[in-house]
C-alpha cells in the first residue's frame, strides 16, 4: 500500500473528530444491523489518524471492502438465535438437557472456508470488543476463544438452515419466542450432521 496522502495537524484533527461523530451515529443510521461494522471501521480510522499511521492513510481515502449488509444481518440473527438456544437450554430440567446434545447449543463462530470469513471475524470482533453494543442480543455468545479458534469447514450453510427452521417455528401456533422448549431445541439442533456444501 503506497501512501500518496499528506495531512497537516489541523486536517487530521478535523477528520478524526468527524469520524468520532460518525462512530457515535452509526447505530442510529443502521438500525437493522446496529451499525456495529461501521462503528468499528470509524474507530480504526480514528486510530490511524490519531497515531499518525501515514502508511495506512490509503485505507481511509481509498476505502476498503465492507461486509455486505445482508451478511451483517444474518450474522446478528445467528448470534441472537444461539443466545436464545443457550438461555433456553439452561432452563430445561436435567432430564430434558440429556435429550439434547449440549455441544450443538454452543456458538462456534465461522470457519475459514466461509465466504467473507475475514470480514465476519472482524465484525464479530468489533461486536465483542465494543462497550456500545455489550447489551445487544447475541453478544454474549461471541467469545475470544471462538474468534481465535475457528471451526473446520464452512458454517454459514448450517446456520442458514437453522435460521430457516427458526422461521418455521415462528409460524407455528403457540410459539412464544422468548424461550424455546426441548422439542424446539431438538428441531433446531438435530438433523445437521454435516454442513451442506457451499452454494
Amino acid at each position: 500500500m503506497t501512501n500518496k496522502y499528506h495531512l497537516d495537524y489541523f486536517e487530521k484533527a478535523v477528520l478524526s473528530n468527524q469520524y468520532r461523530i460518525l462512530q457515535l451515529l452509526a447505530p442510529l443510521f443502521n438500525k437493522k444491523s446496529g451499525g456495529i461494522y461501521e462503528a468499528n471501521k470509524y474507530k480504526n480510522y480514528i486510530e490511524i489518524l490519531d497515531s499518525n499511521l501515514v502508511e495506512l492513510f490509503p485505507e481511509i481515502f481509498e476505502g476498503n471492502f465492507e461486509l455486505p449488509h445482508d451478511i451483517q444481518r444474518d450474522v446478528l440473527a445467528i448470534t441472537e438465535l444461539y443466545e436464545l438456544m443457550e438461555i433456553s437450554y439452561g432452563y430445561l430440567s436435567l432430564d430434558e438437557q440429556r435429550e439434547i446434545d449440549g455441544d450443538k447449543i454452543v456458538f462456534n463462530g465461522f470457519g475459514s472456508e466461509d465466504k467473507y470469513y475475514t470480514e465476519i471475524r472482524d465484525f464479530l470482533t468489533a461486536l465483542n470488543n465494543s462497550e456500545v453494543f455489550e447489551d445487544r442480543p447475541g453478544v454474549s455468545v461471541v467469545t475470544e476463544d471462538m474468534l481465535e479458534f475457528p471451526p473446520v469447514g464452512p458454517m454459514m450453510p448450517l446456520y442458514k438452515q437453522q435460521l430457516g427452521r427458526l422461521e418455521a417455528l415462528k409460524a407455528r401456533p403457540g410459539y412464544v419466542g422468548s424461550m424455546l422448549t426441548m422439542e424446539e431445541l431438538k428441531y433446531l439442533t438435530e438433523g445437521f450432521e454435516d454442513a451442506p456444501p457451499l452454494q
